[in-house]
């Protein structure tokens, strides 16, 4: 799953929440590069780090709100749409047509931090390097 690569990559309390993220995200960061999956954390505790992240992917935005990803293990490519709501909220409809919405906690030339909380109220983190 995507978001299984987004939940851990679909992915989207008692956790508190990172009070660092930007005011204002700047969007041509997003599409100025494309973005390795390469760190997930799970309540602050990274879980997988480079090769042993689970789906790994590149994911490339695309101006007009549309977006792929390419998982590397075999190349295969699904499409999806995102948009930024709010000063930092990444939505995401995906290619089955689900909705996740994550908080952008970092982006610049270098690193893509998103994170969004389960129901469990646990908090998860996926953080990407630029290509």
């Amino acid at each position: 799953m995507v978001l299984g690569a987004l939940a851990s990559a679909a992915v989207f309390s008692a956790c508190q929440k990172d009070n660092s993220s930007p005011k204002n995200v700047d969007q041509q960061l997003l599409l100025a590069h494309e973005w390795r999956l390469s760190e997930t954390r799970l309540n602050g505790v990274v879980t997988a780090r480079d090769t042993a992240v689970k789906d790994r992917y590149d994911w490339h935005f695309v101006s007009g709100g549309s977006y792929h990803l390419t998982y590397l293990a075999d190349a295969a490519v699904v499409q999806g749409r995102w948009q930024v709501n709010n000063p930092n909220t990444l939505h995401v409809v995906d290619h089955k047509g689900d909705a996740h919405d994550y908080a952008i906690q970092q982006v610049d030339n270098a690193t893509l931090r998103l994170s969004w909380e389960e129901r469990a109220g646990e908090l998860h983190e996926d953080i990407y390097t630029a290509k």
